[in-house]
């Protein structure tokens, strides 16, 4: 599944073109469809956000498990799928940012791409400012509750040993416990 991590501003050209971040195009290497897919977020956040062509697969699929008389259904869809625009690669590696969606994030002359796991969302880099400072203060408050598993350093006693002073175990300076 691609990865998409960091974030880099990009100029938006006359036509509404902009080079996606080579780390963004290199995580999609090896994807059926040679892009991404954009839609508005479900969130009144103004921004636009983008996937992997399988991301949008797996959702349709997802859906597809639901009752298909359910109403729901057909919402989720509706939200989900029918907004889903697929942008192509240039050669240059550019897409072309459809108007409604430079409209409903404000783009003008620049995008911010933000990574966020299995998708990253465009932003205008002064906006994104202001809801990165929101998110981190957010994110402050709920990091402890992230499930972690698996390795040194995982769960509650990782977490304890972490503000002990390192993943080792030990303070600092001391050595690891065996």
């Amino acid at each position: 599944m691609a990865l998409f991590v960091s974030s880099s501003v990009h100029k938006i050209d006359r036509k509404g073109r902009v080079s996606v971040p080579a780390a963004f195009r290199a995580a999609l290497e090896g994807e059926a469809f040679n892009g991404v897919a954009l839609a508005p977020p479900l969130s009144d956040l103004s921004c636009v956000e983008g996937y992997a062509g399988r991301r949008i697969e797996q959702l349709a699929a997802a859906i597809g498990e639901m009752n298909p008389l359910a109403e729901e259904t057909d919402a989720l869809a509706t939200a989900l799928l029918a907004q889903v625009h697929m942008a192509g690669f240039d050669a240059e590696g550019r897409i072309v940012l459809p108007d409604e969606a430079r409209e409903r994030a404000g783009l003008s002359e620049r995008a911010l791409f933000a990574g966020l796991g299995a998708k990253f969302q465009i932003w205008d880099p002064d906006a994104f400012e202001a809801h990165r400072a929101v998110a981190v203060a957010q994110a402050r408050q709920s990091a402890a509750k992230l499930p972690w598993s698996g390795g040194a350093g995982s769960g509650r006693a990782g977490s304890e040993r972490a503000r002990a002073g390192g993943a080792g175990g030990g303070g600092a300076g001391e050595p690891e416990a065996g």
